[in-house]
């Protein structure tokens, strides 16, 4: 319960920074894998599998704040969440010519598409706006479907703060 307290604080604090400020990729990926133990406490461990593919990215690099984490969720909620037995969350990351890719692909039953498909992608679309709002032109999310899997792919350029402060 106390770590589920902490990581709960810790999620609303990063909900209330200042959106101007940005999140390494570490500490973004460190928000997530705090995310997922407050999941896994709720609907199991067992039933919660995550695969972080994630330890060639530059933890230096920038992210706005809540980028992966909102897609996380709903990964679990719509995909995780619909399965009886649950399933595994696959997250992987690469750096190629300066950028940087990331790939969540979750397991998703019927009823988890009609949810989905009902919903109205309000998270995918702000994190869309958010990316361009930081990257420009130069980062961009897509999402693929098929009747088991769910993927949303995110591209971005590799920025690092000092590449950020001599941009202004």
């Amino acid at each position: 319960a106390e770590l589920a307290v902490e990581n709960l604080s810790d999620l609303f604090r990063a909900s209330l920074r200042d959106a101007a400020h940005h999140f390494t990729l570490a500490e973004e990926l460190e928000l997530c894998q705090r995310y997922v133990q407050i999941e896994q406490l709720r609907i199991g461990e067992g039933r919660l599998r995550v695969d972080w593919e994630t330890a060639s990215l530059p933890a230096d690099a920038l992210i706005p704040p809540l980028t992966l984490q909102p897609l996380l969720e709903n990964a679990i909620y719509h995909g995780i969440g619909s399965l009886p037995d649950g399933g595994t969350v696959t997250i992987e990351g690469a750096l190629n010519r300066k950028q940087i890719e990331l790939k969540l692909t979750n397991p998703i039953s019927r009823a988890g598409l009609q949810k989905l498909s009902s919903g109205n992608q309000v998270a995918q679309e702000n994190i869309r706006e958010r990316l361009q709002a930081f990257y420009q032109r130069g980062a961009d999310i897509w999402f693929n479907e098929s009747m088991s899997h769910y993927e949303v792919v995110l591209r971005f350029p590799y920025m690092k703060q000092a590449d950020e402060d001599s941009d202004r």
